[in-house]
This record gives structure tokens, C-alpha cells and sequence, in this order.
């Protein structure tokens, strides 16, 4: 009896405070290009049912594990977007948007285990600060550096995870 309490109590709870949840392919994507950025890059803006998407949308892996999440917010990226591999509970990638634009930290791991593989910070769709790669078999870090307002500048180099000089 107290198990189906328990199944019913937490049904009525996830049901009545359930997001707005579809499966990533129920998602309609179209690019939108801005004539003035220089950069020529465009935004991805989602709909679902003909209307500006605002929730979570999900993909399922074959085994029927979550295979990936990404928030939405008026059709625009906005929060984390995180996907595991299949056939595990690993983390492939975390990444955070802010109105569709990258910002805040990506992190991708490797395969090969449970570490990064790099990681780097975003602001407002432009990077920004600090930036760490790892090996992806030994999981060692081999890098640091930043970003100028132009490009990644390394700053520090490591071999076998122990900090040496870096080589042009």
C-alpha cells in the first residue's frame, strides 16, 4: 500500500510540476542570419507546433537512457545543454547559452573516461577568459592559456601533467 502511495504521490507531483517537455526531433530549428555581424553567423531558433519553443527537449538513447537535454526559452538556447554518451551515465559535453548565444562554460569530456577534454569560457556568443585542454586517454592536462579578444594565447604546457616550457 505505501508503495503505490508513493508512485501516486510522485506522479501528481512530477505531472503537475512538469516543464514543457518533446523530443528534440518535434523541434522545427530555422536559422535566422544577422546582416550587420561581421562575423556571418546566425541563430538557431526553435519551434515546436508553430510557435517560438519554451521548455526542455530530450533525446532518448536505444537503451532508453537521456541521451541529451537542452533548454529553450522563446525558441533561443538559454541554460545548459548536456549530453551523455549512450550506453553509459558519462557526460559528453555541458554547455550554457544565454538568449542563444554560447556563455558561460563549455565543457566537452573524453570517452575514454570521466575527465575533460576541454574546456572553455564564453560571454555573450564571444570567448572569453581562461581556456584548459586534457589528454583524453590519460586525462592529464596539457594546456592553459586565454583568449586576447582575437585568438587562444597558451600560457602554460604540461607533459605527462607536469607544467614544462611551451614550444612554438
Amino acid at each position: 500500500m505505501k508503495n503505490i502511495l508513493s508512485i501516486l504521490l510522485l506522479s501528481v507531483l512530477f505531472i503537475g510540476c512538469s516543464e514543457n517537455r518533446v523530443l528534440i526531433d518535434d523541434l522545427t530549428i530555422k536559422k535566422i542570419y544577422d546582416e550587420d555581424d561581421i562575423y556571418n553567423t546566425y541563430a538557431r531558433v526553435a519551434y515546436y507546433e508553430g510557435k517560438l519553443f519554451t521548455g526542455l527537449a530530450f533525446d532518448i538513447c536505444r537503451n532508453g537512457n537521456i541521451k541529451e537535454e537542452i533548454n529553450y526559452f522563446k525558441g533561443r538556447k538559454d541554460g545548459m545543454h548536456t549530453k551523455w554518451f549512450c550506453g553509459s551515465d558519462r557526460l559528453e559535453f555541458e554547455k550554457e547559452f544565454k538568449n542563444g548565444l554560447r556563455h558561460g562554460l563549455w565543457k566537452v569530456y573524453s570517452p575514454a573516461g570521466d575527465w575533460p577534454s576541454y574546456e572553455y569560457y564564453y560571454e555573450m556568443g564571444r570567448p572569453t577568459g581562461l581556456y584548459k585542454h586534457w589528454d583524453e586517454e590519460s586525462g592529464n592536462i596539457t594546456s592553459e592559456g586565454h583568449w586576447d579578444g582575437q585568438t587562444y594565447i597558451t600560457d602554460k604546457c604540461y607533459r605527462n601533467g607536469v607544467l614544462v616550457k611551451c614550444e612554438d
